[in-house]
């Protein structure tokens, strides 16, 4: 083995531990990865090769089914999921992530799933949990944010009614979250909504941003002609 190889500290992981699981996996996310990146800021969107994408989303189910670990199984449901979506198999996008959301492991990567869900909701016209998934998800993270505020808002029917939304809240924090949402998009004064996500939850970590928002439009207002 040479050198550049040997001294790698991963390398020597995998020649000590003979994790053959966690090498698979490697060796899958790998291939998955040419198919998956790309951003809403590229000047270019990035050209995928649907049918590739959809047979290794289908190679990923069979080694999610085999894995033997939680973490694993959740680590092959983010990358089936990924593929599933860029391929704009939507379907399946939502099936598989009903197959683990209840995955026991405490990872990010259940929030970047919800948020593959939410998108496919997105695109099948069910915006309405869409708008809801992705509150919950800005909400818990700050990874991803700008994304999954994004998603909110293109998931916002013209002429929405905000009670239609929060109806899917099942507590006072998740609607507290969801009117956050709608108060970082609005140009107009929300003072209003602001007590009203205070009095749903008053810890909530929206409140400051969102006071600091309202400061800052009052202020324009002011000093604008």
């Amino acid at each position: 083995i040479p050198d550049s190889v040997k001294n790698n500290s991963i390398s020597g992981y995998f020649t000590k531990s003979k994790d053959l699981e966690a090498l698979g996996y490697i060796l899958f996310a790998k291939q998955a990865e040419p198919f998956v990146g790309g951003s809403a800021q590229d000047w270019e969107p990035m050209k995928r090769d649907s049918a590739k994408m959809y047979k290794l989303a289908k190679n990923g189910g069979q080694l999610f089914n085999a894995a033997k670990t939680d973490l694993f199984k959740l680590k092959y449901g983010y990358q089936v999921m990924r593929l599933y979506h860029y391929c704009n198999h939507f379907d399946e996008t939502i099936s598989f992530y009903d197959g683990i959301k209840n995955n026991p492991t405490q990872s990010i990567l259940q929030l970047l799933c919800m948020s593959l869900k939410a998108g496919a909701l997105y695109h099948k016209k069910n915006t309405v949990e869409a708008a809801y998934l992705f509150s919950k998800a800005f909400a818990a993270t700050p990874v991803k944010r700008i994304s999954n505020y994004l998603g909110f808002k293109w998931s916002l029917d013209s002429g929405y009614k905000k009670e239609n939304y929060l109806a899917l809240c099942k507590n006072n924090s998740e609607k507290a979250d969801m009117l956050a949402m709608f108060a970082l998009g609005s140009p107009n004064n929300d003072l209003q909504t602001l007590k009203e996500i205070y009095s749903l939850d008053p810890s909530s970590s929206q409140l400051e941003i969102l006071a600091i928002r309202e400061i800052n439009k009052l202020e324009e207002k002011y000093f604008s002609p």
